[in-house]
């Protein structure tokens, strides 16, 4: 569930707990876990091993979210089902005593890199900072043009 411009506690207060607590109520689910970061929450849900019908739980997640309100900047959440081949295996994290413009610049290189390996499925950026453009001019020769 993107938010753009949430620090985590915001998300977690205002988007997390309310789904939560509606999705507490399904006596299907066995595990339920959220990762919240800057920007973005994801919730992991499995689905009791005795259920057979996972569409109907993920018909029956979607009837008790979708009337939640979520703030102006938030998207709805969206429900998708799959089997464990959705989940990621490797989270990287790239860090350091480098500025953003580095460090992002780092990260398209290896989301470029990845996406071309065998086997590969998806490549996705998290938590990255909104991307600026920050010109400065000098007055003398600015009006020294007009």
């Amino acid at each position: 569930m993107p938010y753009p411009g949430a620090q985590a506690d915001v998300i977690e207060r205002e988007v997390v707990k309310p789904i939560e607590e509606e999705v507490a109520k399904i006596d299907k689910i066995d595990l339920m876990m959220f990762n919240v970061q800057q920007d973005i929450a994801v919730l992991f849900l499995r689905v009791r091993m005795e259920s057979d019908d996972v569409e109907s739980v993920s018909e029956e997640i979607r009837r008790r979210i979708n009337p939640i309100k979520v703030p102006e900047r938030a998207e709805k959440p969206t429900v998708l089902t799959s089997g464990y081949t959705f989940f990621p295996v490797i989270h990287l994290c790239i860090y350091g005593g480098r500025d953003k413009g580095a460090l992002m610049t780092a990260a398209d290189y290896l989301e470029k890199s990845l996406t071309h390996v065998r086997g590969v499925d998806r490549v996705e950026i998290h938590g990255d900072a909104e991307r600026r453009l920050q010109v400065e001019v000098d007055p003398v020769r600015l009006t020294g043009l007009g």
